[in-house]
């Protein structure tokens, strides 16, 4: 069985120009840079940025997606954002609850941030454009599910009643190494 990290290493972003703090979880060390934000959907495309939902050529040059997880592969999205521009993939998560996770997927530096801190970004875009300050800045976060039973972890009883699995180990949200080559 797998137990949960008892917390989160988080990313700090700051949203200018009023340096508004939003932690998010990135794929891989990203660096200290000013971005600029561009949105694929709303909070409520369920298939933002999926093959369903193509995107127009050079309609993201340039700017990082913000897009909102759901209904296809993190990967899937991270093709189409990419075939369509953009140099950075910027997710949220689909509903409230739930630390932001790094989005399993390759191609382009990515990270996520929450339900909340998607749609307020959402709503910034609705008055132009958004910038956001990546910074180096790790921050740990407490996790409401620190100790607990992974969701991915399989548990028992089994089909004749035997409760499985024998052991468990921490093994959801640990941090690890990266390679120096990658940045470190």
């Amino acid at each position: 069985a797998s137990f949960e990290n008892i917390s989160n290493r988080n990313g700090v972003l700051k949203v200018l120009p009023d340096n508004l703090e939003m932690l998010a979880a990135p794929a891989q060390p990203l660096k200290a840079e000013v971005v600029t934000l561009m949105a694929t959907g709303t909070p409520s495309t369920a298939n933002d940025a999926c093959n369903t939902r193509p995107l127009a050529a050079n309609s993201l040059a340039g700017k990082w997606a913000l897009v909102r997880r759901g209904t296809c592969t993190f990967q899937e999205k991270l093709d189409n954002v990419k075939k369509a521009g953009a140099v950075g993939f910027f997710v949220y998560n689909r509903a409230d609850g739930g630390a932001p996770f790094a989005p399993s997927a390759t191609g382009l530096p990515s990270l996520m941030v929450s339900y909340a801190d998607g749609v307020k970004l959402h709503n910034r875009l609705g008055s132009g454009e958004v910038k956001v300050q990546l910074t180096s800045e790790i921050r740990l976060v407490s996790s409401a599910t620190g100790d607990l039973l992974s969701g991915f972890s399989s548990f028992g009883p089994t089909a004749d009643l035997k409760f499985k699995p024998d052991l468990g180990a921490p093994g959801g949200n640990i941090y690890s190494s990266y390679p120096l080559e990658l940045g470190g």
